[in-house]
Formats: C-alpha cells, structure tokens, sequence
C-alpha cells in the first residue's frame, strides 16, 4: 500500500488555510484512514483536511484486509517578517522637515517585499519627515503583512532672542548699536552668530555679547543661527532722538564782540562730506565750500538776510537743508 499526499502549505503566520489530500493505491481498494491526532476515526474516511495550522500530521491508512501503512505529513508557514531598525534622526530645529528613518533589513516573509509608509514614502530610509507618528507596513508576494510604528520628535520650543538696540544720538547720525546679550538666548545652547540685515542686502554678522554698530536709523532683520542649523528672525528698529545733528544758526552779529560775529556750523564734522552755497538777497551767489570748519563772515553794510543751500552726506544718504539767517548789524 503507498500513500501518497496533496499538500497546501499556509502562506502567511498564524494562517490556518493549509490542507492535505490523499492519495492511496495498492491493497484493497475499499480504504479507511485514521488521523493520529484525533481528527476522525476509523469508520470515518478524512481523505482531505482543510484549514489546519502550520505543523505535522500522522495518518494510518488501512484496508479491508490486513494492509495498513502509516505517513507523517508536515504543513509548514513562512518565517515570521521581523523588521530590524537601523536609526531614528529627529528633527533637529523646531517645523522643519529633517527627520529620517533608516530601516536595516526585514528578515522572513516570501520575496519580493514592498515597505510602504503612512506618509506615502517606500522602501528602507524614508526622509524629510517632520514631527510626528509614522507607521510602517511590509508585505511579501503572498500579501502577509505585518506593522511597524515609529516616532519623530522634534525640540520642544523655537529657538529665541531678545536684542538691545542703542538709538542713534541725533536724526542723521549712525552711532546707533544692537547687542544680544548671551543671557537672552532661549532655546539655543552652543554658538550662536548673528546676521544683520536691511533691504535684503547682508550688513554684516556678529556674536553674542558683541555690538554691531555704525547704524543709522532705520529697520533691520537680525537673524540668528545656531551650531545645528536653526534660525530665527527678527526685525529690529533703530530710533534716532528727535533732532538734527547739525546747528544751523539763523542769525549773526558782527559787532566785533566775539559772539556770533560769523556765520557757521556745529556739528558739521560729524558728516562724511558737506556742501553750503550762501546767496545774498539778489539771489547771488556769494560763498561756497566743502570745509566743514568754513566760517562765513559777510562785508560790512552788506546784505541784512542770506539764503543758505546745505548738502549733507551720511554712509551714502544726502540730506538737504534750506532756510536764510539775518545779519543785525
């Protein structure tokens, strides 16, 4: 008597979709078979099971007569799929999208496999991911399928600064300053550096505890970055006190006296470069000069008022000044 026997092996764990046909020849032909382990019985024929779990089945078949033979048949399932992790790589600044997952290898499973993540990345290293939950799932040629569930963290807060701002002494000076003191950086231990900004166009760059001065009045975008890349912007404002650098006199009195006997400018010099054309009462011009130290002292029994036409310039900018002093003689 040879038995012989049909199987389906499980295609995935835990599967119970195995099943075993038999097929008996020699002996009497009239059979009857007798599962060891307890699945039917000698008047009942299993000559086919169905839905068994993985692992080994004893059968004796007999006949009529005095033949009889016995077979171990084993129902086998794949190796389980396990997923080795590489690394996890977290967010390094606050909102962005730098963190990454890096899977080593999936053991088990009927290749091909596919890895799809919950982002709509494939395959073993998903990347640019932001903070969050990510949930991975494998599946082999038959579909078996496990699950994997991973975490991107990301640091709890932006980084932050507060900068202290120095205005300017007068409306077109440039003595104006920003300082961060080390004391007011949040979130961002290590180095820092520091940019200056304004119109888009870089002025410059500084540290901690360092001033950045020579400004004029204006707005400035001062942004921070830290040794792992973070940055935070700001927009700062230099103010300036209401007044003009310069003091223009509107009158003089050349009586000899040693006090306001010409007609000149203090505070001139503080200018990278002037200009001032005097006109008389005609509209003549009468004096001209680049000098900052100039003095303007007008012929005696001349003109009682004159007009003056002043040009300043400051790191590239040109104020202009109008207005006439009167000479009381």
């Amino acid at each position: 008597m040879v038995v012989e026997a049909e199987i389906e092996h499980n295609h995935c764990p835990l599967d119970s979709v195995g099943s075993i046909r038999l097929q008996v020849t020699g002996g009497d032909s009239h059979y009857h078979c007798e599962w060891i382990d307890g699945f039917g019985g000698p008047n009942i024929d299993n000559f086919y099971r169905a839905n068994l779990p993985s692992g080994n089945y004893t059968v004796r078949v007999f006949d009529d007569g005095v033949c009889e033979s016995f077979k171990t048949i084993s129902i086998l399932t794949p190796a389980p799929m396990t997923v080795s992790l590489l690394a996890i790589n977290d967010v390094v600044c606050k909102g962005d999208s730098t963190g990454s997952i890096m899977i080593d290898q999936v053991l088990g499973g009927t290749p091909p496999l596919r890895l799809n993540w919950s982002n709509g990345q494939n395959g073993y290293h998903p990347i640019n991911l932001k903070a969050g939950n990510y949930v991975l799932t494998v599946r082999d040629l038959n579909n078996c399928e496990i699950q994997e569930f991973y975490t991107i963290i990301e640091p709890y807060d932006n980084i932050k600064f507060q900068s202290e701002v120095t205005s300017t002494s007068c409306l077109q000076s440039n003595d104006g300053k920003i300082i961060v003191p080390r004391d007011k950086i949040f979130e961002s231990p290590g180095i820092n550096h520091f940019f200056l900004y304004q119109n888009g166009l870089l002025l410059g760059n500084f540290e901690a505890d360092e001033y950045f001065d020579h400004l004029a009045p204006g707005d400035y975008f001062l942004t921070m970055e830290n040794e792992l890349g973070c940055r935070q912007t700001d927009s700062v404002s230099v103010g300036a006190v209401n007044r003009d650098c310069i003091i223009i006199p509107d009158f003089i009195s050349p009586n000899n006296d040693g006090y306001n006997d010409d007609w000149k400018l203090i505070g001139a010099c503080d200018y990278d470069q002037i200009e001032v054309i005097i006109y008389n009462s005609f509209q003549e011009k009468v004096f001209t000069s680049q000098d900052c130290n100039f003095v303007f002292q007008p012929a005696s029994g001349s003109a009682k008022y004159y007009a003056y036409d002043l040009k300043l310039i400051e790191a590239g900018k040109v104020y202009s000044i109008k207005g006439f002093f009167e000479v009381k003689y």
